[in-house]
């Protein structure tokens, strides 16, 4: 009687994560999907940026102190991982892909800024050393990259370090995940827009539209990064909780089984008893 109802007890439990397991699976949809709307919003907008920018570097020959290199003393490595846990490996695979980072010149001192509580968790636990950890965007909204983007600027323009680039998941053009790095400042225009059928009038000049335009593609291009890392993560966590309501699902049948086969033996017994005691009044 007592296994019976611990074997109850068990499939409730089971019942209750395999719903709640359920229902992280679907939130974690629900909020992929919201970061993949806000990408393919932001991305014509980044690309946009990026043709007038090249434009005016590359056909006017106009110079910034954004797009200026500079020998490299100290960079900056942006690492962006998760904020809460329950996405498998996700973290782990973007401390992985630092580590791998080739080493730097002699000389050349390297700081690492985790984004996310759980990233900076997953670096402090294996030994990773850490400048600074900052709290992930939680919607991917420009308002929250901002601050992070103007200090990046600000610290840039004021030669506290002279390279910044950040590390994060993307999806390549086959729809593959993988964790990539990109080089956010200096901002490098593309090499080879196609441009060579715009002959735009620019008003009200054009070292007035760049001086406008930079410090913009910078914050696009973090926001880009930032919403792609933000997309997938959701995705790994909704794979991960949909593995787990499948192992919940396998557990529970199991469990159904063995609470059958212990109720068949009670009933059983129980018949045996009767059996046994009726046979022995009758002899009597």
């Amino acid at each position: 009687m007592a296994a019976i109802r611990d074997i109850k007890r068990h499939i409730k439990a089971v019942q209750s994560l395999r719903q709640m397991t359920h229902a992280l699976t679907q939130v974690a949809g629900a909020r992929a999907r919201r970061y993949r709307i806000q990408l393919a919003e932001a991305w014509p907008y980044a690309q946009g940026l990026e043709r007038a920018m090249s434009l005016l570097t590359l056909r006017h020959g106009l110079q910034h102190p954004l797009l200026s290199c500079r020998e490299v003393g100290r960079e900056i490595v942006v690492a962006i991982g998760s904020e809460r846990g329950l996405c498998g490996a996700h973290n782990l695979e973007v401390l992985q892909r630092v580590r791998a980072m080739p080493r730097p010149q002699p000389g050349v001192k390297r700081d690492l800024l985790v984004v996310g509580s759980k990233l900076a968790e997953t670096c402090a636990s294996h030994g990773m050393a850490v400048s600074r950890a900052v709290t992930r965007p939680r919607w991917g909204y420009a308002e929250e990259i901002d601050p992070l983007a103007t200090q990046l600027t600000v610290e840039y323009l004021q030669n506290s370090y002279q390279s910044a680039t950040t590390v994060g998941f993307s999806r390549d053009v086959s729809g593959n995940k993988s964790v990539t790095m990109r080089a956010l400042l200096p901002v490098r225009p593309a090499t080879a827009p196609v441009l060579s059928h715009l002959s735009p009038e620019i008003e009200p000049g054009s070292i007035d539209l760049l001086e406008h335009l930079v410090p913009r593609f910078i914050r696009s291009q973090l926001r880009v990064t930032f919403l792609q890392s933000m997309a997938l993560e959701e995705e790994a966590r909704a794979l991960a909780m949909q593995s787990a309501t499948t192992n919940a699902t396998e557990l529970l049948d199991g469990l159904t089984r063995r609470y059958r086969r212990a109720r068949q033996d009670r009933i059983t017994s129980e018949i045996l008893e009767v059996i046994a005691t009726t046979d022995a009044g009758a002899a009597a």
